[in-house]
């Protein structure tokens, strides 16, 4: 029984891993590289790969939580952040590649429209 500990310790956090990965709304860019995948190939990943795979979906992970933070509402953002940073947060994962030029026009847009309204 203890040996296959280790196979379930893979199935379950390649589960969770599907599970969060929608949750967070991951989904396939296009484009070149290993963390441009959706929750399915992530999942696969860390059932096939999973020393590798699932270091990488903690990555990933962390960009989109920063992603989603830096977007967040005007209400539910700190009020100790200020514009600057949340400016600079983005910038930060437009140039590591989880936003795409698009989408960090639209976002930082949106940042500034949210302060001159407040």
């Amino acid at each position: 029984m203890i040996n296959l500990l280790p196979y379930l310790v893979v199935l379950a956090s390649s589960l969770w891993v599907f599970r969060d990965a929608r949750s967070l709304g991951i989904t396939r860019r296009t484009g070149p590289g290993f963390f441009n995948m959706g929750p399915l190939s992530w999942f696969v990943s860390c059932l096939l790969l999973w020393a590798v795979a699932f270091p990488a979906y903690l990555v990933t992970r962390r960009r989109y939580k920063r992603a989603a933070s830096a977007t967040a509402p005007a209400g539910r953002i700190h009020q100790e952040t200020d514009l600057i940073s949340q400016l600079g947060a983005l910038a930060d994962l437009h140039s590591q590649g989880v936003l795409t030029d698009e989408e960090f026009q639209t976002k930082k847009k949106d940042l500034v429209r949210g302060m001159l309204e407040q």
